[in-house]
């Protein structure tokens, strides 16, 4: 399985549902962000995608070579890029060694989660910025946007 980068990540049928706690972290697949204690991270592409690939396998030690074929797939990448790339991630979760870090390196391996981690449905338990179009059907909402388009139309040209 590959993932794509954020750019990549325009449709929402490409993502999953899921949602990850960990820690006081909450990463959405479905929204493609990372909060903590319900305020927004800013977090770059591959950063946000090497967690993902951790969280999905948060059981699990993730080799370097897995990490570097998933995020950076068909790309010959420097040897730095990914030590970089986890040392952004760590930076923003104020990852610390001596407290139970989040992010482990495994010797001559790579990395893991270190912290416990629950799975919840993103669909049973809605983002607050998606409930309100949660609730109106796909196609209702677009018949929905193009009759308040041309309403606004109809007054301008009145």
């Amino acid at each position: 399985m590959r993932f794509l980068g954020v750019g990549r990540h325009s449709q929402s049928e490409s993502r999953g549902r899921r949602r990850w706690r960990f820690g006081d972290f909450l990463f959405d697949e479905a929204q493609w962000s990372l909060s903590r204690d319900g305020r927004a991270m800013p977090l770059e592409p591959k950063p946000m995608e090497i967690l993902h690939l951790l969280l999905t396998r948060a059981n699990d030690a993730v080799s370097k070579a897995e990490i570097l074929d998933a995020v950076w797939p068909d790309v010959h990448v420097v040897e730095g890029s990914l030590p970089t790339a986890i040392a952004k991630l760590r930076r923003l979760l104020g990852d610390d060694a001596r407290d139970p870090p989040l992010i482990v390196t495994v010797p001559r391996v790579g990395y893991r989660i270190g912290v416990p981690v629950t799975v919840e449905n993103a669909a049973s338990a809605p983002h607050p910025a998606s409930a309100a179009s949660a609730s109106l059907p796909q196609p209702r909402r677009l018949v929905a946007v193009i009759a308040g388009f041309a309403a606004v139309v109809a007054l301008g040209a009145a």
